[in-house]
């Protein structure tokens, strides 16, 4: 870290070694070569709190955005009462972010921290990375909330956070490791099941990887199924709702990436839980979504329209009761254009097309976005309007390549091919 302060500012050349780095700190920062070894090394233990005070002072002067993070390191590397410090410090600056959500279980205030208004894209990635740090060192000394009282909502701040980062190998890497050695202690089955068959499930979606997603989506459901009274009465999840959360995620994959292969699971799906609203409006919101992918797939447009248009409802009624302006899902974009195929006009669909546009840009969720370029693309394109359409195309592929995600783009550009009028597509799918 001192070293990167160092290149960043210009001080240090690239590609320089490490005992000539180890150098350069200790003649920037006045401390012995020992001592900036030991710190490069991860041993901040073997440096004294007055040289580490003086290097933390020197780069919060100079180098003001790496200070907090340079600060953890060296407090991760003590006793349990700085860990207990620093994740309390953490969870207070995540709690400032939340607005009116005071609730941390997972559809509450971890989710709404993931669309605060108030916190910038690179801060997201930044806390999700300094979260990741923490709960890794306190699982590392054997640590769990009983030791560290915050842990829990760092781990579900953690995997939030890391979704919107657009990190999803990340996101499954975390709930399998530290959520089951730090969090596994304090998760009752339902919200353990949830954490597996909607974050880690979930990224299929944009994957592709229907095999990992069915992986995980069967140990949820095992989980689920061995859920008991006990288990539902510490959870804000009921176990009929979780099941439906689970079913619903699961369908918006298979709906995307496998829609004639699993017609009859997805015929299924709708029979079972096409009807039934949950509790929660955010579960609500996926269920719709899922109905309607599933009535993407079946050509039934004005049907798609309506759910999309309710998933996008639903959502909005969970943010503002949570104190939240807005959101950004793909439903908004993708309901637009089944909207126009099922005779609305163009002008509003494109309207909700640029908001949905919008919404996602200002979140920075890169499968919203590459969801409303690939609507704008067939819209603009069925109303002949060729310079538009191609430079969103040309947006979609970009995104889709910066962000590898070619399977939802493939996906995405499956369900838009169908436009009013004839058997235009809306472009090929661009490779990532």
């Amino acid at each position: 870290m001192l070293v990167r302060v160092l290149e960043e500012r210009g001080d240090l050349e690239p590609g320089h070694g490490l005992r000539a780095g180890d150098r350069a700190v200790a003649a920037r920062f006045g401390v012995s070569v020992a001592s900036a070894r030991n710190w490069r090394r991860g041993r901040q233990q073997h440096v004294s709190a007055r040289i580490a005070e003086r290097l933390i002072t020197e780069v919060e002067r100079i180098a003001p955005g790496h200070a907090e993070q340079l600060r953890v390191h060296h407090d991760l590397a003590h006793r349990v009462d700085r860990i207990e410090r620093i994740a309390e410090r953490l969870a207070a600056e995540l709690t400032r972010h939340m607005g009116a959500a005071s609730d941390w279980h997972i559809y509450a205030g971890p989710l709404a921290l993931a669309f605060a208004p108030t916190l910038p894209i690179r801060e997201r990635a930044d806390l999700a990375e300094r979260a990741t740090a923490l709960i890794a060192r306190a699982a590392e000394l054997g640590l769990d909330h009983r030791d560290v009282p915050a842990l829990p909502e760092l781990i579900r701040a953690m995997l939030h956070l890391w979704h919107h980062a657009g990190t999803f190998g990340v996101r499954a890497r975390s709930v399998q490791g530290l959520l089951a050695r730090a969090g596994g202690s304090y998760l009752n089955r339902i919200e353990l099941a949830l954490y597996l068959g909607d974050v880690c499930t979930m990224p299929g979606l944009f994957t592709g990887d229907l095999a990992d997603a069915e992986r995980y989506a069967r140990a949820a459901r095992a989980l689920l199924a061995q859920a008991s009274d006990v288990d539902e009465g510490a959870s804000p999840v009921s176990r009929r709702d979780a099941a439906t959360m689970l079913a619903s995620v699961r369908a918006q994959i298979l709906a995307c990436h496998a829609p004639r292969a699993a017609s009859g699971q997805l015929a299924t799906f709708a029979r079972e839980h096409g009807r039934r609203r949950p509790d929660i409006a955010w579960i609500d919101s996926v269920r719709h979504g899922a109905l309607g992918y599933i009535a993407v797939t079946a050509a039934d447009d004005a049907s798609a329209a309506e759910h999309f248009a309710v998933a996008v409802d639903r959502s909005h009624g969970w943010l503002r009761a949570m104190g939240l302006p807005f959101a950004s899902t793909p439903h908004r974009a993708l309901g637009a254009c089944a909207a126009r195929r099922a005779g609305v006009s163009a002008e509003w669909c494109l309207a909700q097309v640029h908001e949905a546009l919008l919404d996602a840009r200002e979140h920075g969720v890169a499968v919203d976005e590459l969801a409303a370029r690939r609507a704008a693309e067939s819209l603009y394109r069925a109303a002949g309007d060729a310079l538009r359409a191609d430079h969103h195309a040309r947006r979609a592929h970009d995104a889709a390549s910066r962000h590898r995600l070619g399977a939802w783009d493939r996906a995405l550009s499956e369900l838009l091919t169908r436009v009013p009028g004839g058997d235009r597509t809306a472009g090929q799918p661009s490779e990532a």
